[in-house]
């Protein structure tokens, strides 16, 4: 199952978490409730799946998985920037 996760984080953030949501419990056991997912999904692909795998490790959010979750969100931002900035062209 994993090398399918794997292959779909590959292919598109969204389709992982849709993954996630529909054949495995991991959103479920990493967020309390079913909005964080949702607005996750939407709005921060990335950083959903970097904070999944972060409390799925059963880490706290320092050193390096902190880093992760930082670079992730970084990632979101960019792609949202860069979107914004090539429809103004």
């Amino acid at each position: 199952m994993g090398c399918i996760l794997s292959a779909i984080v590959g292919l598109g953030s969204r389709a992982a978490i849709a993954y996630m949501y529909m054949e495995t419990t991991y959103l479920q056991r990493a967020f309390d409730s079913q909005l964080w997912p949702l607005l996750g999904f939407i709005f921060m692909p990335l950083t959903t799946l970097a904070y999944t795998w972060t409390v799925l490790e059963g880490r706290s959010m320092e050193g390096p998985y902190a880093i992760v979750v930082g670079v992730a969100v970084l990632m979101d931002i960019g792609v949202i920037g860069f979107g914004t900035r090539r429809r103004k062209s």
